[in-house]
């Protein structure tokens, strides 16, 4: 599971993503969360994005997934 802290990370950087906007595309969500230069364990998360367009409920639940994912298998950011 992972831990509060990447939690939070994630919850403060996709706050800070859509302020003020309704859609980010997978690049750029990845090329501002690089740019808080974050831990890689936060990173992964974003960097198997699939490609597409994301409503924040769209990108919690994409990243939601991730998490469930690497619960069950023990691997960060499988590639689906």
């Amino acid at each position: 599971m992972a831990s509060d802290e990447t939690l939070q990370t994630i919850g403060r950087l996709i706050d800070g993503l859509y302020e003020g906007r309704d859609e980010i595309g997978r690049d750029e969500i990845y090329r501002r969360v690089k740019a808080q230069d974050v831990m890689p364990e936060v990173m992964t998360y974003f960097a198997h994005l699939p490609d597409g367009d994301y409503t924040l409920d769209q990108l919690v639940d994409e990243i939601g997934a991730e998490m469930d994912e690497a619960d069950e298998t023990g691997e960060l950011g499988l590639i689906k």
